[in-house]
């Protein structure tokens, strides 16, 4: 799979185009619970070069990749590779 097609790999709709001071980049969110719920749920898709700037998330947040690849990074740690790609050269690396 070419890991800047996600057109495959998208387990729900992408969504509209989202702004928001904390993406460099083109951003495209689906809600897939109601904006204000007590456990948000979104489909959140980057396109390739999009980058995040540091921002916090209330109640926590938990990250499904799906498609390709992007790195996380918790304060005051190492970034970390996700990727969900089967040719990953990064996922023999992990274990």
């Amino acid at each position: 799979m070419n890991t800047n097609d996600l057109g495959k790999s998208v387990i729900f709709p992408i969504g509209e185009k989202f702004a928001s001071p904390h993406f460099n980049g083109t951003v495209s969110l689906n809600m897939l619970t109601p904006f204000g719920s007590a456990l948000p749920i979104a489909n959140v898709s980057f396109e390739p070069g999009c980058r995040n700037s540091w921002h916090k998330h209330a109640g926590g947040q938990i990250l499904l990749v799906t498609g390709s690849r992007g790195y996380y990074q918790e304060a005051f740690a190492l970034k970390k590779l996700y990727c969900s790609c089967t040719d990953c050269s990064q996922n023999k690396k992990r274990g």
